[in-house]
């Protein structure tokens, strides 16, 4: 999903994307999994944490507080994998 979003990015998110967190490990990751390695041999934990939401139903809504926290009134989610409706249920079922 990363490559993709990165491919269709806008001219303004990438240059974001260039000059935020490590671009230079972003740059390696991209050409890694282009070349079709996997993502958890090439993307650490937190190079994810820069780019994505990930972990269990619970952390990753304390993830999407912090983006609350910062006047977000809108988060998109795409969940990926064989799964996805199963993962939004679950996530779902986790909001209180």
């Amino acid at each position: 999903m990363l490559t993709a979003y990165a491919r269709t990015a806008s001219a303004a998110t990438r240059a974001a994307m260039s000059e935020h967190g490590r671009p230079e490990e972003l740059a390696r990751a991209l050409t890694h999994l282009d070349r079709g390695e996997a993502p958890e041999d090439v993307i650490d934990d937190r190079l994810l944490a820069e780019y994505a939401i990930a972990g269990t139903p619970h952390e990753c809504l304390a993830q999407a507080e912090v983006y609350a926290e910062a006047g977000v009134t809108e988060l998109a989610i795409a969940p990926i994998g064989e799964r996805a409706a199963d993962d939004i249920a679950r996530l779902g079922s986790a909001i209180t």
